[in-house]
Formats: C-alpha cells, sequence, structure tokens
C-alpha cells in the first residue's frame, strides 16, 4: 500500500489534523507498504511510485468541478516538476 497524508499545501489552514498520522497507521496494515506525510506526499512521488503498488490510500484535500469533471483533483504536494494538482484526467 501507498498512502499519502496531509501533504504540504502551503497554507497552515488547510492542514488535516489527523491525515499525517492516518497515513501512516494505515502503512503499517500491509507488509510493504509505504507512508508519505507533507512535503513527501507530492503529486512527483505519486506519479513516481504510485504503480507499484496494489493499493492506494490518499488522506488529502481535492477539488471538484461538474463542468469539467476531468479537472477534479486530489491536492498533494507540489514541487519544481509537478503543480501538486493530480487531476482526473491525468489519473
Amino acid at each position: 500500500m501507498l498512502a499519502f497524508g496531509n501533504p504540504d499545501l502551503g497554507d497552515p489552514q488547510l492542514d488535516l489534523k489527523y491525515a499525517q498520522a492516518e497515513a501512516q497507521n494505515v502503512a503499517k496494515v500491509l507488509p510493504n507498504s509505504k507512508a508519505l506525510v507533507r512535503r513527501e506526499a507530492s503529486e512527483s512521488a505519486f506519479k513516481r511510485y504510485g504503480e507499484g503498488f496494489r493499493y492506494l490510500h490518499i488522506a488529502s484535500h481535492g477539488t471538484f468541478n461538474a463542468d469539467a469533471p476531468l479537472t477534479s483533483a486530489l491536492l498533494l504536494t507540489k514541487d519544481s516538476t509537478n503543480d501538486g494538482t493530480l487531476t482526473v484526467g491525468e489519473l
């Protein structure tokens, strides 16, 4: 399992109080799991590691766009490679 929790979205008001512990605890359920939290919980990490895991768990914020559903997204940490907005279209 690859678990993401409480990505650093650059605004403390968007922190999810229990999401980091959630990701870390969920990752303990299955052997060979990996928990990525805060700065590590990035869109780049999702793209790099996601295909190598059978299960994904993401404890983060998301957006929904009814007019353009493929732009709905999970919000992850941004970096120099990716903007942190993992859209349905990218998935």
